[in-house]
């Protein structure tokens, strides 16, 4: 084993002032750590992903369209439910092709400021959104079967319409939360393989909880 291959996989590093020792893996991105450790994953990721990326893209619109017809959707509630998770799973896809070319291609697509927290919020908003939505197709359809008569007051199209408003809602709320646990952190950066020196850090985004850590371990060091 060479040298570059043994510092690459060297558990732990020194802050910018040589003090301290941390985890150096709090530094390296996604890509990077799979890169160093485990490569054949991304190699498996770039090759599966665009596969579900072509069905996702043509299989959700058509999904869609069938469901959302007015002849389908005008007398079936469930049309409703279905039209709306392909519609999610559609958003959900787009957002995924901007994580994949960061995780998977190592491209910084979402490392700068604001757009860091808006990431986050947009790209984890139609994960809690998909299974609140079988939730309620689950609910009605057990409503149905169990209990048909009162179907025609529960199970009604109008209905699905107000839940459906409801539970989006709460998926922007639970969403949310995501622009407070993700910040943009220009003195905690990424440290690249490609860089010339190991003095040098790129800004990232990073998970508070993350860069609070380092910044405690940092602090230590200081002292």
């Amino acid at each position: 084993m060479n040298s570059s291959s043994s510092n690459a996989t060297t558990a732990s590093t020194t802050n910018t002032n040589g003090l301290s020792p941390i985890n150096q893996f709090e530094l390296w991105s996604p890509f990077e750590i799979l890169r160093e450790t485990a490569p054949h994953v991304i190699t498996i990721d770039r090759v599966v992903t665009p596969i579900w990326y072509i069905i996702g893209f043509i299989g959700n619109p058509i999904s869609a369209k069938i469901w959302l017809s007015r002849k389908v959707s005008s007398s079936n509630s469930s049309a409703v439910y279905f039209g709306s998770l392909a519609i999610v799973e559609t958003l959900y896809l787009i957002l995924h092709v901007i994580y994949e070319l960061h995780v998977a291609w190592g491209y910084n697509t979402y490392h700068t400021r604001v757009s860091c927290e808006i990431f986050n919020f947009l790209f984890l908003t139609p994960q809690y959104m998909v299974p609140i939505l079988v939730l309620g197709f689950t609910t009605e359809r057990y409503i149905a079967v169990c209990h048909p008569f009162v179907k025609e007051k529960y199970c009604t199209v109008t209905r699905a319409k107000i839940v459906i408003g409801c539970m989006s809602a709460s998926s922007v709320v639970f969403g949310l939360v995501q622009v407070y646990i993700w910040a943009f952190n220009d003195d905690l950066g990424r440290k690249s393989f490609n860089r010339a020196t190991t003095s040098d850090y790129s800004p990232t985004c990073n998970g508070k909880a993350l860069c609070s850590e380092t910044f405690v371990l940092n602090e230590m060091g200081d002292q």
